[in-house]
């Protein structure tokens, strides 16, 4: 049994676990997770609302960060229409009448947005700054605020 235990261990700890990272809204573990809880929630807007109220004048960690680009590109999918960055089969729900975009929403959003890009208050701008896809990251967040400022 100890045998087996100590084979067991030695190969769990060559195996390296990796997640999806990348710089749109739903190209992260965290944010398809968060997606399907609420697609399936019987309160869909207060979930988006949560991941919307970042902490006032807190480090936002990465993980936060991604909650609130997944529920920031579902408030824009909901006014735009554009089904488009949402990875999901069976996602037109999103432009129904379950999620509620009014304007303390967007605005919420838009405060959001605008913490995940300040690289002293995110814990996700900084692990993009030192990536080579930096650029990628802002400009995505820049094409998303947009959407949901027409």
């Amino acid at each position: 049994m100890k045998i087996g235990m100590i084979i067991f261990c030695l190969v769990m700890s060559n195996l390296s676990f990796a997640g999806t990272w990348g710089i749109l809204a739903f190209e992260n573990d965290s944010a398809q997770d968060w997606y399907l809880d609420v697609s399936s929630s019987l309160t869909p807007n207060e979930d988006i609302n949560r991941a919307l109220s970042l902490e006032p004048n807190a480090f936002v960690e990465s993980y936060e960060c991604e909650m609130a680009l997944a529920a920031s590109e579902l408030l824009a999918s909901k006014l735009d229409g554009d089904l488009n960055a949402i990875p999901f089969k069976n996602n037109i729900w999103v432009t129904s009448g379950k999620i509620e975009a009014n304007d303390a929403k967007i605005e919420l959003a838009i405060i959001a947005l605008n913490r995940c890009l300040n690289i002293s208050n995110s814990e996700l701008a900084v692990l993009w700054s030192e990536s080579s896809m930096y650029k990628e990251f802002k400009v995505g967040v820049e094409k998303l605020l947009n959407r949901l400022q027409r």
